[in-house]
């Protein structure tokens, strides 16, 4: 006896859709059209980022939550001003 159908084909269909993702999403980030819309837009990003942020630390009041956005905040802006420069602008 083992587990049902469900769960086996929710698996199944899970793993091949994470790999599809990870397939479209690597060849996205090593073509040069993404890395010169970044740089375009570089100012939009960052602010998004920060509104993205900000609402999320409302969801979570406390001083760990806050400490927990403020580093993927950093990173996530960190990441972003390098994905724009390798396309020679920033």
């Amino acid at each position: 006896m083992g587990p049902g159908r469900l769960p086996r084909a929710l698996r199944r269909h899970t793993v091949s859709g994470a790999r599809a993702l990870a397939s479209t999403t690597g060849s996205i980030a090593t073509g040069e059209r993404p890395r010169q819309q970044a740089a375009r837009h570089l100012d939009a990003l960052r602010i998004a980022g920060l509104v993205a942020a900000a609402l999320v630390a409302l969801l979570f009041a406390s001083w760990t939550a806050f400490l927990v956005i403020l580093l993927v905040l950093s990173a996530y802006e960190l990441g972003v001003t390098l994905f724009a420069r390798l396309a020679g602008t920033g």
